[in-house]
């Protein structure tokens, strides 16, 4: 899951891949925006045909709670 998590985000936030870890901070380490954090959760939804909602969001602050989130719904 860490691998289409990371995928994801380098794709839709235009970042480098090397540079996503499972520890990295959404925020403080990979400068991500609300804009963006809304666009990438549309992502993880069309590709993996899961509906996030909108009050978990808060709850994502690094790339492993994301992974995590994914891989308890999946």
């Amino acid at each position: 899951m860490f691998a289409t998590v990371r995928d994801t985000i380098s794709e839709v936030c235009m970042i480098d891949r090397d540079l996503i870890d499972e520890s990295s901070e959404l925020v403080s380490d990979l400068g991500l925006n609300s804009f963006e954090m809304i666009n990438l959760i549309i992502a993880f939804e069309e590709k993996l045909g899961i509906e996030i909602d909108d009050d978990e969001l808060p709850e994502f602050e690094t790339v492993g709670d994301i992974v995590t989130y994914l891989e308890e719904r999946t």
